[in-house]
This record gives structure tokens, sequence and C-alpha cells, in this order.
């Protein structure tokens, strides 16, 4: 089995830089474009490969690679966690990981918002995008059934955990929420303004998935030290990926 050893301060780091990185590239693409009004030149290639909005570009991709990657590590947990409960947690946010990979490279949320709009008039007159309707509740139930199974987790990977969960439903739909309301007040994704809440949506996504993802290393650490005692340093200082 593959094993990559990476200083939990180190994988922060790096992962927050990019974050940081794409979120500046984000801001200027379309401040150039939307704020001062540029276009053509080298303008429309930086929107097209740095935007937030845009599909199948730099920042879908490493969306792509870091919800599928956490999605791995987390599954990994199957086999080392010895609670029978808690299996059953992490193999289902394993699969929702691994979903929201997918969706993120296929868009399907969005064509599948389009497709309910169309069909039932009562989601068209939402002010926010149909598919929150679908996945909302969803969501809840997934939260019913993962939150009860790992309540007894220590607290030092519990809270972090939380967060995450709390940072990404922000994100994906309080967002995509605010940004319908700002199109209904003339501020739409063709905006400045509109992009700035895209802004919001997708980093606050990814910080939330980085956050997840080291509480889940540093607890696969833990587990490991249990299972072989000796085996390696404090939890804080080396995190060992498994895919």
């Amino acid at each position: 089995m593959l094993r990559v050893t990476v200083p939990v301060r180190v994988l922060v780091r790096r992962l927050a830089l990019a974050i940081a990185v794409l979120a500046v590239l984000h801001l200027l693409a379309n401040f150039l474009e939307k704020g001062a009004g540029l276009h053509g030149g080298a303008i429309e290639p930086l929107v097209h490969y740095f935007s937030m909005d845009e599909e199948v570009n730099v920042p879908t991709w490493f969306t792509v690679i870091l919800l599928a990657s956490t999605g791995l590590v987390t599954g990994d947990l199957l086999h080392a966690e010895p609670d029978r409960g808690r299996r059953w947690a992490w193999g289902l946010i394993a699969f929702v990981l691994l979903y929201l990979s997918i969706d993120e490279m296929t868009s399907f949320h969005e064509h599948l918002g389009t497709s309910l709009e169309e069909h039932f008039r009562s989601i068209a007159d939402l002010p926010f995008n149909g598919w929150i309707a679908f996945y909302g509740p969803l969501a809840l139930v997934v939260a019913a059934i993962v939150v009860p199974l790992l309540w007894r987790l220590p607290r030092q990977f519990l809270r972090p955990m939380a967060l995450a969960g709390v940072l990404y439903v922000a994100g994906a739909v309080g967002f995509e929420a605010i940004a319908g309301l700002l199109e209904d007040q003339g501020f739409d994704r063709a905006t400045f303004v509109g992009q700035l809440a895209v802004l919001g949506e997708e980093t606050l996504e990814m910080i939330a998935v980085l956050v997840f993802l080291v509480a889940v290393v540093r607890y696969r650490d833990v587990l490991d030290v249990e299972l072989r005692p000796g085996r390696a340093g404090p939890a804080d200082e080396v995190t060992t990926l498994h895919p």
C-alpha cells in the first residue's frame, strides 16, 4: 500500500497557499474584466483559466483533486477504524466527497437546478438556485446519519470536522443564496459584485475540505499509533496520507 508521509504543517501551508493564490487570480481576472471593463488580449484567457465561475479550468481542477483526495483518505478509515458505527460514517462521507468531486467536474448540480426550475414553478420562484431545493434535504439526511455515529470522537477531531461541515454548507448554500439575492438586485455573475459572492462560495468550500482533510489524517495517525505503538511521532508533526 502506498504511503505518502507529509508534515501536517507543510500540508496546511501549501494547500492554503494554493487556495489563496487561486482567490487572488480570481479577483484579478474578474476585476480587470468586470470592474475595469477591459476585454481582449490576455484578459480573456486569464478569466477563462482562473475565474472560479468558469468550468474546466485551474480552480475546477484543484477542487476536484482536493475533494477526491480527501474522499480517498477518508475511505481508508474503513480499514483502520475499530468502531463499526464509525466505519459506516466514514464510508458515507467518503462516498459524498467522491461524488462532490465528480459533480464539481461535470457541473451536474447546475444542470439539475436548471431542470428543476423549468419543470417546477415553485422552485423557479425561490430566491436561490433550484439545486439547493434538492441537495439541501439530502445534506440534512447525511448529517442526521453521520453526526450520531461520530459524536463520541475525541473533541480534537470532532470540532474541526464539524467546523468543516458548517463552512462547506455556508459556502455551497449560503453564498449561493446570497448570489441569488444579489442577482435579484441587478448584481448577477456578469458583475464584479456578483463575482465576489462566487469567490466567497468557492473559497469557503476549499477551506472546509482542507480543514476536514487535516482532521482526518490526524485521526488516522492516532489510529496507527494505537494499532502499532511507537510507529510515529505526535499527530501534529507527521501526517501519513493513505490513498
